[in-house]
Parts: C-alpha cells; sequence; structure tokens
C-alpha cells in the first residue's frame, strides 16, 4: 500500500495535514495484521478487491452495502491500515 513521501511534509503549511501524515508506521501495521486475520471470506475479497486496485493504480469505485453490525467499518479500518 502507498505511503506517505516523508521528505514532502515539510511543504505542507496546514498542520491538521502534517499531524495526519505522521502516524507510526508499526503501529499501523500491527493493526492490520490484527484485523487481517479476522476478516470472513466477503470481506476478504473485498479487500483483495481494494488493494489490487491500489497497487496496480487503477480506477475503482467500491460500494460496501449490509445490515448494521456486519463489519463494514472493521472492513474499511483494514484497508485504511
Amino acid at each position: 500500500m502507498p505511503v506517505p513521501n516523508v521528505n514532502s511534509i515539510s511543504h505542507f503549511s496546514n498542520t491538521m495535514v502534517v499531524r495526519e501524515l505522521q502516524y507510526d508506521i508499526s503501529e499501523m501495521q500491527k493493526q492490520h495484521d490484527t484485523y487481517f486475520d479476522q476478516l470472513t471470506i466477503e470481506q476478504m475479497n473485498i479487500y483483495h478487491r481494494v488493494i489490487n486496485c491500489v497497487s496496480n493504480k487503477e480506477h475503482g469505485f467500491f460500494f460496501v452495502h449490509g445490515f448494521s453490525g456486519t463489519g463494514k467499518i472493521f472492513l474499511y479500518k483494514n484497508i485504511v491500515s
């Protein structure tokens, strides 16, 4: 998954953007690994479709729907971590 260019962080004058780009990569990796092991088969299929699209620099539109408690936010957190 793409990571921010640390050298370009100093070019941002917006402190909110700077703060958002200064996350702990090792902590995010731990979080991802924990979440990844808990994905259902359907969530895993969606995860791979999104990650493949991003990795291959392809355009895509993804719409995940379901009843409350079906893991939509959990899937989102795994993808962004």
